[in-house]
C-alpha cells in the first residue's frame, strides 16, 4: 500500500502512515534475516567448524539489522566469518 492510497482512501493522517508504513516495511523482512542466518549456520558445516548457540544465534541477530540494506547481508557474513577464523 502506498502512503497516498492510505491518505485517500482511509483518510489516515500522513504522520501516522509516514511511520507506520516504512517501519511495517522494514519488520516484515524476517525472511531474509533467517535465510541469511540459516546460510551462515550451513556454511560453517560445509567446513566442519562447530557454531555454538550463542555463535548461531548471534549470527541470526545480526542479519536480521541487514534486511533493509541491501548488500549488508555478504559484509556482516565476511565479518562473522573472519571473526571466527581468527579465535
Amino acid at each position: 500500500m502506498s502512503c497516498f492510497f492510505l491518505l485517500q482512501g482511509f483518510k489516515v493522517p500522513k504522520s501516522i502512515s509516514s511511520f507506520v508504513i516504512p517501519l511495517g516495511t522494514t519488520i516484515n523482512m524476517d525472511g531474509t534475516a533467517i535465510m541469511q542466518g540459516v546460510a551462515a549456520v550451513f556454511i560453517a558445516q560445509l567446513y566442519g567448524i562447530d557454531l555454538s548457540v550463542a555463535e548461531q544465534l548471534t549470527a541470526t541477530l545480526a542479519f536480521i539489522g541487514t534486511a533493509a540494506v541491501p548488500s549488508a547481508g555478504i559484509v556482516i557474513g565476511i565479518i562473522l566469518g573472519v571473526g571466527r577464523c581468527w579465535i
